[in-house]
């Protein structure tokens, strides 16, 4: 009896195990949503004004971003809600985390019709490459809410 159970349990086992492992699908980055291209911020000293420029991406449309900010000193300035041009109904604000050295870009829509909606973009190190021009990896495609 018992080389009947032994028996047993190494046919199910080797059933078991016989059938072959599904393959895990590979991760895929996301394709659709809010991006940020081309990101610069120049500057040549902290006394003087730095200038931000990007290319936004919203699911396909691209849309030029420059703002200049003027405070003093400007390398550790925060600013909210400022437009990314005249004419785009998108808003940028610059927040920093002092502390971690850590800031985040967000960007918010003022659509004609419809609600506004935020997307998130965080930079690690953000003054490491000042005085002149930080050139910082594209980031997204991040879901607005």
């Amino acid at each position: 009896m018992r080389l009947s159970i032994f028996s047993a349990l190494a046919i199910f086992s080797t059933a078991v195990f016989a059938y072959p492992a599904a393959e895990a699908s590979p991760l895929q980055a996301r394709t659709n949503g809010w991006a940020i291209k081309n990101f610069t911020r120049s500057s040549t000293s902290p006394s003087s004004p730095v200038t931000y420029t990007l290319i936004l991406d919203t699911y396909g449309t691209l849309t030029n971003c420059t703002i200049v900010d003027t405070a003093n000193p400007s390398w550790y300035h925060a600013w909210y809600d400022l437009p990314c041009n005249k004419d785009a109904p998108y808003h940028l604000s610059w927040g920093w985390d002092y502390p971690g050295d850590f800031t985040v870009l967000t960007v918010e829509s003022f659509p004609a019709t419809g609600a506004s909606m935020k997307a998130f973009f965080g930079y690690d190190h953000p003054n490491a490459k000042l005085p002149g021009t930080v050139y910082y990896p594209d980031q997204g495609y991040n879901t607005p809410q």
